[in-house]
């Protein structure tokens, strides 16, 4: 009926409207270390990836060292954040954070409207 025998994957509704639609092929694995050894033992080691990255967590525990490398930074940012007691999530630069359901207080129950998060957030570099 919505889908018109099969013939359609979309049906309006009066607030917009619904359909379904095919995900991307996706690959999963069930036994990483077994299908490692298969790749390895077919030859297929255009399956496996060989990509040599930079330890940044290491390097935040020895700085000194870290940053007598060429092109090497450490940084670290202060936050300003302003959380209305009203609002059940935090809006900074970077995220939203949802923060647990509060208890209701008088005030809130005679509000029945829902506020929108209004957080500011405001960053400066401070050096390390």
């Amino acid at each position: 009926m919505l889908t018109d025998g099969g013939k359609t994957k979309t049906f309006k509704l009066p607030a917009g409207e619904c359909n379904w639609r095919m995900s991307p092929p996706a690959v999963s694995l069930t036994n990483v270390p077994a299908v490692m050894a298969a790749i390895k033992k077919l030859g297929l080691t255009n399956f496996i990836r060989n990509k040599p990255e930079i330890d940044r967590e290491e390097m935040l525990k020895h700085p000194e060292q870290a940053q007598a490398i060429a092109g090497v930074k450490i940084t670290q940012v202060e936050l300003f954040a302003v959380k209305p007691h009203s609002v059940r999530a935090e809006i900074t630069r970077d995220s939203i954070k949802k923060s647990s359901p509060k208890k209701k207080t008088k005030k809130s129950e005679d509000n029945g409207s829902s506020k929108k998060a209004t957080t500011a957030t405001l960053a400066k570099q401070k050096p390390r």
